[in-house]
Formats: C-alpha cells, sequence, structure tokens
C-alpha cells in the first residue's frame, strides 16, 4: 500500500503537543512494519516549513517524490475544476471552498499511484476531493486521523 501523508499529518506526526499525535506516529509505526511506501510531497515540505523545523523530516522513513511535469499537469487540470472564476472562495475570513495546494498535493498522490492520503483537513481537502470526484476525477481514498486509520488502512493494533 502507499499512502500519502498530508500537511496535517506531518504536523500531527512531529509536534508532540498536536490533537492527533499519537495517532499519526501510530499510523507511521504500523505503515512502517508493514513495509508500505509512505510518501511526503515536497509541496507538502513547504507547508511544513513555514512553521516547523524542516530537519525534523530528515531522519523520518518518507519517500519525496519529485513534483515534475505529470502531477503538475494534473494539478492545472484539477485546479480548473475547483477554481472559483470568480476568486470569491471565502464564505467567512478564516474558511475557503478550495486552496490550490489541495488540488496539486491531490494529483501528486494520483500521479505517484497512491492508495490513500493520511490527513485531517476536513474543511478544505476533503472538500476538494469531493469536488474533483464529482466531476469524475478518480482520487485516492481520503482517510481522517480522528477517523479510526488503522481500521481504515487495514493496519491493526497489537
Amino acid at each position: 500500500m502507499t499512502v500519502l501523508f498530508d500537511t496535517c499529518t506531518l504536523i500531527s506526526l512531529l509536534n508532540k503537543k498536536a490533537a492527533y499525535h499519537g495517532t499519526a506516529v501510530q499510523c507511521l509505526e504500523k505503515l512502517v512494519e508493514g513495509k508500505n511506501r509512505i510518501i511526503v510531497s515536497p509541496l507538502t515540505l513547504a507547508e511544513y516549513g513555514v512553521k516547523g523545523n524542516l530537519s525534523d523530516v530528515y531522519e523520518q522513513p518518507f519517500r519525496i517524490p519529485n513534483f515534475g511535469v505529470v502531477p503538475a499537469a494534473m494539478a492545472a487540470k484539477f485546479r480548473s475544476i475547483t477554481r472559483d472564476p470568480k476568486e470569491v472562495q471565502r464564505k467567512e475570513p478564516h474558511d475557503r471552498q478550495y486552496i490550490a495546494i489541495d488540488t496539486m498535493l491531490l494529483a501528486h498522490a494520483v500521479a505517484e499511484q497512491v492508495d490513500c492520503v493520511l490527513t485531517n483537513d476536513t474543511r478544505t481537502f476533503k472538500r476538494t476531493a469531493e469536488a474533483l470526484r464529482q466531476k469524475g476525477e478518480s482520487l485516492p481514498d481520503i482517510v481522517l486521523l480522528s477517523d479510526d486509520p488503522l481500521s481504515h488502512l487495514g493496519l491493526t493494533t497489537r
């Protein structure tokens, strides 16, 4: 199985004070134990690096694939689907309908043939995936840290 960690999952994993730190650590341990492929996109690293220390990532068992032409073309297609032509995306000051980087991360996940994306972004990331699916795009499963991810991933606890 191939799993892409979204930015909020990376934050939960590396920040001991994060709400889902324990869950993220358990998921990583079980994925590694099962010899699953764990991907972190360079886009996730760029987001994480705004407030987090990228050196924290060096010791992690992630594969960090390049974001090349294929994911870029797919991201452009996904963005054209989710883009608000009026660019009025906020219903409230802190609520956006879609975020461009979410479309890019989903495109990268598809390009890397990811089985699922581990996230806890129920607002924009999940909403973006649902909008793309409604337009007929085939996407990996979206698994939430808050929703018993070990069961969803088919990983058992001992």
